[in-house]
């Protein structure tokens, strides 16, 4: 099997799986992007040296346009297509095609000795892939999703760092036709949360198994009636999950049909006593259900989230405290029939402010909102004035909480670019990039499905002094990775070498921790 993905391009699968590790890694739904702290280097995925071919590089911000490619030579028709790096900053795990084209495989290099690359995962079944991966919070262990043994049989795998090639299955036996969908591994590296159709085949639950204890797992939702399921948000091949750990780990809060089939509500049950959860979200009315981004309290104390829950078919967004579940605060102020908060919202690092996208004033226009938590209701737009058909896209709030970056056509219709705002002063923006030429644009989100709606492209360091950002600002249709100064707007760095058309940087670009 490859992935689902036989008939695509090198490009079209490269977009398909790129922003699968970010939205597993991070957790769950909602956040509005994820910040880099460390020193400012970049590591990126692009077709640099041939076109079409596209390989890792690593490049530091103090010597732009001087970048180092970090994978082993690929195989003809080879692609490295997705990565990850490691909490400490001084590896790359990344899957690519390296050894046959079309199967796809796992590897790790590091960032010292660039061009020396090691396979982590065991064989792989004729046909089978490496679909998910992740570095442990301790970096001893990777854990990785693939159709290692069967193929189109996707299970867990864990591997140690110290023994690539010697791999793992944390999973018990599957039903037939089952699969594991997703996984998150817990805080302190000993465990890993994971959903699948286990037991019987299409209902998907959540599961716990500890790594040192493989192939015992617990499952962690009440038994379901008649085809309810954990919610998942996208197709299994991708593995975005659609459920939380709390900070400590010590509980998971996940979207569910639990109660009313076909309705989605938000539960929370404790790791320590498996099979008891609890409903966060008051009761909802027939057809309402809680949406598929939630984001928990950096304190574990509180969810948001976004639901109908007042008015069917008006996602408005939400904070219930986890002692007092079922009962909900409205965040935004209320929204005529029709309006809506758009999907994804950011919350500041100390969940004292909410940051998010609404047609709350003018329906079909998207605008950018700030609400703090004590004092729900009274939000405040962040954005300029826009005129008629300007929206506000994607959005990260600083880890200070006091700068919000954003995308928008704020100046010309449908041309995107990039600004930032202060929150002490709301309404008056700063464009991050420089002017650009007809039909350039900074780059919309990795992928455009809908789960992915508002997932940012670009990246705020923690000091809050530069952002990193996609455009075609030099070429037309050549995306390439550039920095923007927060104290000289209008004048960005080019990161990467030169590239010509048809070459660009893809859309996965991260800092190492």
């Amino acid at each position: 099997m490859k992935l689902g993905l036989i008939n695509c391009t090198s490009f079209a699968r490269y977009l398909i799986i790129a922003l699968c590790l970010n939205a597993c890694s991070g957790g769950g739904g909602g956040g509005g992007g994820f910040f880099v702290p460390g020193p400012p280097v970049n590591i990126y995925i692009a077709d640099q040296d041939t076109a079409g071919v596209f390989e890792l590089y690593i490049v530091d911000s103090a010597n732009p346009g001087v970048s180092t490619k970090l994978n082993s030579g690929l195989v003809a028709g080879g692609n490295v297509v997705n990565f990850f790096v490691s909490f400490d900053g001084t590896q790359v795990l990344y899957s690519a095609d390296q050894d046959t084209d079309e199967v796809f495989e796992l590897y790790i290099v590091t960032i010292a000795t660039p061009g020396m690359s090691t396979k982590i995962n065991s064989a792989l079944v004729a046909g089978g892939d490496v679909a998910t991966f992740a570095f442990s919070p301790n970096g001893t262990s990777i854990i990785y999703r693939a159709d290692q043994d069967t193929n189109d049989v996707f299970e867990l795998y864990q591997v140690s760092t110290a023994t690539p090639g010697v791999s793992t299955k944390l999973n018990p036996a599957l039903v037939a036709g089952g699969n594991v969908a997703s996984f998150i591994i817990s805080p302190d590296s000993a465990s890993v949360i994971y959903h699948a159709d286990q037991d019987l085949f299409g209902v998907f639950e959540l599961y716990r198994v500890v790594i040192s204890t493989p192939g015992a797992s617990t499952k962690l939702n009440p038994a379901l009636g008649a085809g309810m399921s954990v919610a998942f948000t996208f197709p299994f091949l991708v593995g975005v999950p659609d459920y939380i750990l709390s900070p400590d780990g010590s509980s998971v809060i996940y979207r569910a049909d639990q109660d009313v089939l076909g309705r989605f509500e938000l539960y929370l049950v404790n790791i320590a006593t498996p099979g008891v959860s609890i409903k966060l979200n008051p009761a909802l009315g027939a057809g309402m259900n809680v949406a598929d981004d939630f984001i928990i309290s950096a304190d574990g104390t509180s969810v948001i989230y976004r639901a109908d829950q007042d008015i069917l078919g008006v996602f408005e967004i939400y904070q219930v405290a986890i002692a007092t579940p079922g009962v909900s605060i409205k965040l935004n102020p209320a929204l005529a029939l029709g309006m809506n908060t758009a999907q994804t919202f950011a919350l500041s690092t100390d969940s004292t402010q909410v940051i998010y996208r609404a047609d709350q004033d003018v329906a079909g226009r998207f605008e950018l909102y700030q609400v703090l938590t004590a004092t729900p209701g009274m939000s405040t737009k962040l954005n300029p004035a826009l005129g008629a058909g300007m929206n506000a896209l994607e959005s990260i709030i600083s880890p200070d909480g006091t700068v919000v970056v954003y995308r928008a056509d704020q100046d010309i219709v449908g041309v995107f670019e990039l600004y930032q705002v202060f929150t002490a002063t709301p309404g008056v923006s700063m464009k991050l990039n420089p002017a650009l030429g007809a039909g350039m644009n900074v780059a919309q989100s990795a992928v455009t499905f809908p789960v992915f709606n508002g997932t940012p492209d670009f990246q705020i360091s923690s000091d809050n002094s530069r952002v990193y950002y996609r455009a075609d600002q030099d070429i037309l249709g050549v995306f390439e990775l550039h920095e923007a100064l927060t104290a000289t707007p209008g004048a960005s760095i080019k990161q990467n070498p030169a590239l010509a058309a048809p070459m660009f940087v893809g859309g996965h670009f991260a800092f190492p921790l």
